[in-house]
């Protein structure tokens, strides 16, 4: 499928999904079930209706059940199960609205529409990538043409690709982004392109597992660092002393890390402060006392613009999209008899 419209492909799973279970499922005979009504009891009898359509609370609640299990779903607060109902009855309305568009342009979903798309695209694939995705489906013991089968009897994968093609024939006029557009948003958006400053560390951790002996942990640690300073390795020191398990056995190496609070505030202030192949003064933490040595860094910079032009492009084609989408639905919306009593 176009990379357009992939993104917004993953709204309308959720409405297949939502519309499929409603429409499927049988209503729930609550008189062989006096708890689970009692439990519901806050629903009113009919908590919608669609142009004439009524969907019951029971109705409703089946549909949930079908994504949580019963005990975790009387475990949420009624505003919760309410906002959920609503959910799933917003999702089935524009199911509805867009099923009815395929139909006015003939398009069916089908088994063999996923089929001709899956090829398409297969088709577009390099040779590597192609050896590629075969062995991924191989790791998990299935066939390019078992996995084609298993896509292809999907109503979701049926239902998005019937979709693109719909989206193809109404809006494909209305979907070029210009190079202006592009650029534009990523001047207006900096803050979405920046990489923060980053180092990769090693340690050396003497934990404190005594208060009354702190005297005796920092000799312990200032004395490592004299040694450092006298030119000894710093990956042998840390296999020799560092009470560190996670960096001991790889000569102290902690990591690569971002000034995000992840480490310790004493230790990233430390770090962030280094060049690299610097090592720190003996750093006092609640835990005990370190010693780190930044092994690289880099600093904080901005993703270019020419590598993420055609990501962008992307990016604001599938927000038209939604826009388009969106207006559809709402002019349909209009037209119909909808009331959700929740």
């Amino acid at each position: 499928m176009p990379e357009h419209s992939r993104g917004f492909f993953y709204f309308f799973a959720a409405i297949t999904a939502a519309f499929l279970s409603i429409q499927s499922l049988p209503a729930q005979d609550y008189s062989t079930d006096p708890a689970g009504a009692r439990q519901f009891m806050f629903l009113p009898a009919v908590v919608a209706e669609i142009n004439g359509r009524k969907i019951t609370s029971e109705d409703a609640i089946q549909t949930l059940k079908q994504k949580l299990p019963i005990d975790k779903l009387t475990e949420l607060p009624a505003s919760k199960i309410k906002t959920l109902i609503r959910e799933n009855i917003n999702y089935s309305v524009d199911y509805s609205i867009i099923e009815r568009k395929l139909k006015e342009k003939n398009i069916r979903p089908s088994p063999e529409m996923v089929l001709a798309e899956f090829h398409r695209l297969f088709n577009m694939l390099t040779p590597d990538k192609k050896a590629f995705l075969v062995s991924e489906l191989a790791g998990k013991n299935l066939t390019l043409e078992q996995y084609q089968t298993k896509v292809s009897r999907d109503p979701q994968e049926q239902f998005r690709v019937a979709f693109n093609k719909w989206i193809e024939m109404n809006f494909a006029d209305k979907l070029n982004v210009k190079d202006e557009e592009i650029e534009n948003f990523y001047r207006k958006n900096q803050g979405l392109f920046s990489v923060p400053a980053t180092v990769t560390i090693s340690q050396i951790l003497i934990k404190q597992s005594d208060q009354k002996q702190t005297a005796q942990y920092l000799d312990k640690a200032e004395t490592i660092l004299s040694r450092l300073r006298q030119g000894e390795d710093f990956g042998k020191l840390a296999e020799q002393f560092s009470d560190c398990s996670v960096s001991k056995n790889r000569k102290g190496l902690l990591g690569t890390f971002q000034a995000n609070g992840e480490l310790p505030s004493g230790v990233e202030s430390a770090a962030f402060a280094l060049k690299a192949g610097e090592f720190s003064e003996v750093i006092d933490d609640r835990i005990g006392f370190f010693i780190i040595k930044v092994n690289a860094r880099t600093e904080p910079c901005y993703l270019p613009y020419e590598g993420m032009k055609e990501v962008l492009r992307f990016r604001l084609r599938d927000d038209k999209i939604r826009a388009l989408v969106q207006e559809v639905l709402q002019q349909e919306r209009a037209k119909m008899q909808i009331s959700i009593n929740l």
